[in-house]
């Protein structure tokens, strides 16, 4: 594999860039297994957010860490 440039680095990112604070995580359960949305928040952040009005309702997230 050659050495990639930051250059390069930077582009492959902006094409399949995604939210940060979203990814997947794995379960297992008997003979199935799958990924469900997952996401991390920093408390001191969502505290700010709710006092400018914001809410943190959405019902397409399944699991917080």
């Amino acid at each position: 594999m050659e050495n990639l440039t930051q250059e390069q680095i930077n582009l492959y990112k902006s094409l399949f860039k995604g939210r940060e604070d979203v990814f997947a995580l794995r379960w297992e359960k008997e003979k199935k297994s799958g990924y469900s949305p997952a996401y991390s928040y920093d408390p001191y952040l969502y505290k700010i957010h709710k006092m400018k009005g914001g809410s943190f309702h959405h019902k397409s997230v399944f699991f917080a860490l």
